[in-house]
């Protein structure tokens, strides 16, 4: 979960896919290949958003500005293929990234973040806290 829009309210960014390569065999609603999603949080609720990434078996995820723009950018991995990059397309809401020990637990206002490059099956993302 991280505030993907910096508009102080934590995202949640999940790439997925099901386990099963033959899944649509064994069910017909289920598919093995899936788009990574990103649902924003609009004050307590989430909505789906779209944004254009191909359905592939995602694994994992790493999570930072990747372009220095200010918005937290993602990195998904790929059974048997690239990765996939999630370039978030910057917007006018301002933000703060902190670089403190790993481990520290931030709070700035009502949000809060740890310093951490864990979160994700076989990914590290970025140690810095990111506020929005």
């Amino acid at each position: 979960m991280y505030d993907f829009d910096n508009d102080g309210w934590k995202d949640l960014f999940v790439a997925q896919s099901h386990v099963l390569d033959n899944v649509g065999k064994i069910h017909s609603g289920l598919r093995y290949l899936e788009p990574p999603v990103l649902f924003r949080n609009e004050a307590g609720r989430f909505r789906r958003a779209d944004i254009g990434l191909p359905a592939v078996a995602g694994r994992g995820a790493a999570f930072g500005d990747i372009n220095n723009d200010g918005y937290v950018d993602a990195v998904v991995s790929v059974l048997g293929g690239r990765p996939l990059v999630y370039l978030n397309p910057a917007g006018a809401n301002h933000w703060l990234t902190l670089k403190v020990a790993s481990g520290a637990k931030v709070k700035a206002g009502k949000q809060w973040g740890y310093a951490t490059t864990s979160g994700s099956y076989l990914s590290a993302s970025d140690g810095q806290v990111h506020f929005g």
